[in-house]
């Protein structure tokens, strides 16, 4: 088990939920959430990909502090901030910060993937991961909504935790 690319697993489908949960307040339209979440989650994880290609990067710690930090930001009660603005740039708003960990766990994701040994196994790593994060969704009926972004966040911290050791249990350099 590749447990960097399952807790990134996890952490993903935890963001998911999270950003339509939090946009379903704020737009108030289940299809224009679902096309909302779905685009902004197309596009950021196509720029994370094209940013690995373009320069894969030399350590994955910063897109793990910087996921980190995004999905922190999600969590904030900024509702009553965004629903001031004009409804374009409010959905403009709401969708990037709902969805920006995204951009930063994707270079995380591509570049781990590129450096795995085994892609089969990585993948099949992730996919377990976002099994055990949707079913880790329900802890938000017991803690509430806000607790999905937190989880999410200690997913990503384990990923990156487990990046820094190795599949193998081994330190990396």
């Amino acid at each position: 088990m590749d447990w960097e690319m399952a807790a990134l697993g996890a952490g993903f489908m935890l963001v998911q939920a999270r950003a339509l949960t939090s946009l379903t307040l704020l737009y108030g339209s289940t299809w224009l959430v679902g096309a909302a979440v779905i685009a902004g989650t197309m596009a950021l994880s196509g720029a994370a990909n094209a940013l690995v290609a373009a320069r894969p990067p030399a350590r994955r710690w910063p897109a793990y502090v910087l996921a980190l930090g995004a999905v922190l930001a999600m969590t904030a009660p900024l509702g009553s901030v965004l629903l001031g603005l004009p409804f374009g740039t409010r959905i403009l708003a709401g969708t990037l910060l709902a969805v920006l960990p995204v951009l930063f766990s994707g270079v995380a994701f591509s570049s781990a993937l590129a450096k795995s040994g085994n892609t089969a196994r990585a993948l099949g790593s992730n996919l377990v991961g976002c099994v055990f994060g949707g079913a880790a969704e329900a802890a938000s009926l017991v803690w509430g909504i806000g607790s999905l972004g937190l989880l999410a966040a200690l997913f990503y911290a384990a990923a990156w935790k487990a990046g820094a050791k190795g599949v193998d249990g081994n330190q990396r350099p």
